[in-house]
């Protein structure tokens, strides 16, 4: 398995989280809180197709300090 495949691995964790927690306040912090129902699954899938190109990206810089 390649290193930049196992940092981005690692990353997408990390990312995929941050996303989530920011999506998900910006729901419940929010008059849409009202359609939560709905919307944190879409966010949930949005957050997880999102992290992956930004784990990508950001691997060959995570390597390059390391």
């Amino acid at each position: 398995m390649p290193v930049r495949l196992q940092i981005s691995a690692m990353l997408y964790l990390m990312i995929q989280a941050v996303l989530f927690g920011v999506g998900l306040i910006a729901i419940l912090a929010t008059p849409l809180s009202q359609q939560a129902f709905t919307l944190i699954p879409l966010v949930t899938l949005a957050t997880a197709a999102l992290s992956v190109p930004l784990a990508w990206k950001l691997a060959p810089r995570v390597r390059a300090v390391g």
